[in-house]
Order: structure tokens, then sequence, then C-alpha cells
């Protein structure tokens, strides 16, 4: 007999986690598994590559936060209604424990999204999306902004399809 399908669906707690979790829905089989997870990142490690200027939160807080934030997206999207569903909070950097977690529970598909940022590296992909499809554990869907399907809009003009982005050519006379 086959085994479910097993989906890690890794979100970052913001308005687009929203996004990305639908998108894993819309895959998602009869009796499949989610794996939801989110990673706090231990401030203190990073405390010398940013300055600030106020106290840092301390990480028993922050994952007190992170579980209460699954938890809810767990009810708001009726997630054990579709499937069974898993809440894994994590600490570490999020590209590393993300792998390791998809690995040690050997899924099927790894779902995140994406983002852009001012960073030029990040322009394309958010630096987890990026270092994970470099070299993915297993399967990935990387899911966009949900604004950025907008953007992408193409419009076939002449047999040629054309975006807002492609520059405008003379017809063949």
């Amino acid at each position: 007999m086959d085994q479910p399908m097993r989906l890690l669906v890794a979100v970052d707690l913001t308005h687009p986690s929203d996004h990305v979790i639908q998108e894993a829905l819309r895959l998602c089989e009869p009796k499949a598994e989610i794996l939801l997870v989110h990673v706090v990142v231990d401030l203190r490690s990073i405390v010398d590559v940013y300055v600030c200027d106020k106290p840092l939160p301390a990480l028993e807080d922050l994952e007190l936060d992170g579980k209460a934030k699954l938890q809810q997206l767990v009810q708001e999207h009726r997630l054990a209604q579709h499937c069974l569903v898993k809440e894994l909070l994590l600490t570490g950097t999020p590209w590393r424990e993300i792998v390791d977690c998809a690995t040690r529970h050997r899924v099927d598909l790894l779902v995140l999204g994406t983002h852009t940022d001012e960073k030029p590296e990040h322009r394309v992909l958010g630096s987890t999306a990026s270092r994970i499809a470099t070299n993915p554990p297993c399967t990935i869907l990387l899911v966009p902004p949900e604004n950025a399907a907008k953007k992408r809009l193409a419009v076939k003009t002449g047999g040629v399809e054309q975006s807002p982005h492609t520059p405008q050519r003379e017809p063949p006379r």
C-alpha cells in the first residue's frame, strides 16, 4: 500500500504564509500529512551583524509567539479538515533547519514562499528559498508572492506572447 503524501510547508508567519498554505492545500491528497514548520532565529547569534537600539526579545518569547501563530494558522486554514497536520517549531538557521527537517521526515514535497527584497541577492528569491533551491533535499515548490502572478500577466499579440516588461517591436511588413 502506498504511503500518504508528506509535505513540509515552511512558513515565516508573515501575511504571505497564508498564500503558501493555500498553494500546498491545492496539491494535498486526501490523507496527506502536512508538517507546518516555522524556524525561530536566535537573534543573539546575529547581534554582531545588526546594530540594535532596543533590547532583543528573549528566545523563549519568540518560541511561544511562534507556537501560538502556528496554531492560529492551522485553525484559520482548517488544515485538520484536509489532512493530518503537525506543527513543528524549530530554532536555528531557517534554511538549514528546513533542509534537515525535510530529510529527517522524508518529505515528498517541500513548499515555501519566495519574496523580493531590497538586497540584490534577494530580488528573485528570498535568502532561505535560494539556499534551499540550490541543493534541495526533495522536490520543492517555490510559491511567489500572491501579487507576483498579476505582475507576470502575459498577453498574446499577433501570436507572440508579451508581458508588460517585454519591449514592443514593430510588426513585420
